[in-house]
């Protein structure tokens, strides 16, 4: 029993370090770490595909991961559909966007070392996943989220990769009595780096509200063009759930910000 215990302890220990160390690189708390990017292979052009195959970006990715010399820190989360996600240290913002077209991918996200805090791009693909240069960054964030709040989300989320999604129920012999009892240990812990949430604004002025105004197109043509882009994105067949999300509140974001500089 003592030993049941022990190897228990020594689990609880290692998913707690395991996160506090995700953390440490996400926060800039890593000395020997000056830059960091959070990508997936899975789903490319935002379109839902098969575990197996999805199994296979996930295997390329790592191929091209230890090809290039990159550690990594594997992590997951749900963002409508389940994801395999991986934190890259130490990697440029041509870097990063160079995965992101090799492995299609909507959006990435690479953050640097500034003024002793990790700040936050959020890179957007260009038509068709093919990135004009090195991407558009459409906002930046300065804040990675945790605690109570976070953790009970149940969607677009972040999560240390070890551990339960949810809550769950190991049932051991009571080390003092021998009754036998439920042990419950709670979910992984999660995080999120609050993009396109007004509240978090990081270089960009307060969001407006209320519904999407009409565009003079004259003077917005640029905005019309990425709109029309995106509401072909949420409708595209087979669209992920995550790429549904995150276009919507990118559109939003796009004309509150518009409405709030007029």
């Amino acid at each position: 029993m003592k030993k049941i215990l022990n190897e228990w302890n020594k689990f609880v220990l290692k998913e707690v370090s395991q996160f506090r160390d995700i953390m440490r690189i996400l926060s800039g708390e890593r000395q020997n770490i000056q830059s960091a990017g959070i990508m997936t292979p899975e789903n490319p052009k935002n379109v839902k595909h098969t575990e197996k195959q999805n199994d296979e970006f996930i295997k390329q990715f790592q191929e091209r991961l230890s090809e290039m010399g990159w550690g990594y820190r594997k992590i997951r989360g749900k963002f409508g559909n389940r994801e395999r996600s991986y934190i890259i240290p130490n990697v440029t913002r041509a870097e990063m966007a160079k995965l992101g077209r090799e492995f299609k991918q909507e959006a990435i996200i690479w953050g640097s070392l500034q003024d002793e805090r990790m700040v936050y791009e959020y890179i957007d693909g260009g038509e068709e996943f093919d990135y004009i240069g090195d991407g558009k960054t459409l906002q930046r964030r300065d804040v990675v989220l945790t605690g109570d709040d976070v953790d009970a989300k149940s969607d677009f989320y972040s999560q240390e990769p070890g551990g339960p999604e949810g809550h769950r129920i190991t049932y051991k012999d009571d080390p003092e009595t021998g009754e036998r009892k439920g042990f419950t240990q709670g979910p992984a812990k999660k995080f999120i780096i609050p993009f396109f949430d007004a509240e978090y604004d990081f270089e960009e002025e307060g969001l407006g509200e209320g519904i999407l105004p009409e565009l003079d197109l004259t003077t917005e043509r640029e905005l019309y063009e990425d709109t029309k882009k995106r509401l072909k994105r949420i409708l595209k067949k087979n669209a992920t759930k995550k790429s549904i999300w995150q276009n919507r509140r990118i559109i939003k974001y796009n004309y509150n910000k518009r409405t709030n500089n007029t």
